[in-house]
């Protein structure tokens, strides 16, 4: 009994210490870690073949086996709830990919998926309304936050000599992200507004070596280009007509001009913040035949 409970306090202290991803905590988003239906079905990070024999969707070194030119678009549905009564859902592409191998010694392939999703919702309701001059006052405050980073991959493979394959990804990454935090005054938010504009380079280098007894995956990734963003702050203004927008639209539902003109206004402050994210990765595998149609694998990425 003591052995259970001292396992299951470790388990409890080691999922509290790492309640949240390191890309997330960053202030990038949720990664997106598979790029396939096969890897994201057994847990895996992509190293190992998961799709079919000595095959796997996410190690460009195993793209060789493959016999003919494969295609394959998936979906993605992702849901987030915060205190059982808010939450943020979305559906997406979760990846697009085109390999091509040549004479099952070299492979070529392009593919386009989500680095990573931006999206909250945050509402605090918790102000008491204010009495003053006759009038009661109802204030609340919201933060909104939509977006991702994109990646688009360019990768090949070749086999330097039997049991040993090498392969490269080129990852170009992009994307933008929208923020809006609001003072709502008695229904009229007194809004902020900024986005920040994504880039970035990321490279990989992936090598197999088999044998009969065990097979041996490695995986180094690193930044050629630390991602970094530009980062424009748009002047507030009273969003008199209620459609989210700086705009001078007049809304017969919610009547006004917004303020101040947005002719009237300074220009945006634009400023670039470098080093968002240095990536550093190392991952392991291993693979070892056990029946006809049976493998036992493991695998590791820091």
């Amino acid at each position: 009994m003591f052995p259970l409970r001292l396992i299951i306090k470790s388990v409890f202290l080691l999922c509290l210490c790492l309640a949240q991803g390191s890309l997330n905590s960053f202030g990038i988003g949720n990664h997106q870690k598979w790029l396939s239906p096969s890897v994201g079905g057994i847990g895996s990070i992509g190293l190992v073949p998961s799709f079919k024999t000595d095959v796997s969707l996410s190690n460009p070194a195993t793209w060789s086996n493959l016999k003919f030119t494969h295609l394959s678009i998936s979906y993605n549905g992702f849901e987030s709830i915060i205190n059982s009564n808010s939450n943020n859902s979305f559906s997406n592409l979760q990846s697009a990919q085109l390999i091509i191998p040549i004479k099952q010694k070299h492979s070529f392939g392009i593919s386009l998926h989500p680095y990573s999703y931006q999206q909250i919702n945050l509402s605090d309701t918790s102000y008491s309304d204010i009495y003053a001059f006759n009038d009661t006052i109802s204030i609340e405050k919201r933060y909104e936050q939509a977006g991702g980073i994109m990646a688009l991959d360019l990768s090949f493979s070749s086999s330097l000599f039997s049991g040993n394959n090498i392969g490269f990804t080129f990852q170009l990454l992009f994307g933008s992200s929208r923020q809006n935090k609001s003072l709502i005054v008695d229904q009229i938010p007194f809004t902020q507004s900024s986005r920040l504009n994504y880039s970035g380079v990321n490279s990989s280098l992936y090598l197999i070596q088999k044998s009969n007894l065990i097979n041996f995956y490695l995986k180094s990734s690193f930044s050629l280009n630390p991602l970094e963003a530009l980062y424009t702050e748009l002047y507030p203004f009273d969003d008199t007509n209620n459609n989210g927008y700086h705009d001078f639209t007049y809304n017969y539902a919610s009547p006004g001009y917004d303020f101040p003109h947005p002719d009237d206004i300074p220009k945006p402050n634009v400023s670039r913040i470098t080093n968002i994210y240095d990536k550093s990765a190392l991952g392991i595998g291993l693979t070892r035949k056990i029946l006809k149609r049976m493998y036992l694998s493991a695998e590791l990425e820091k």
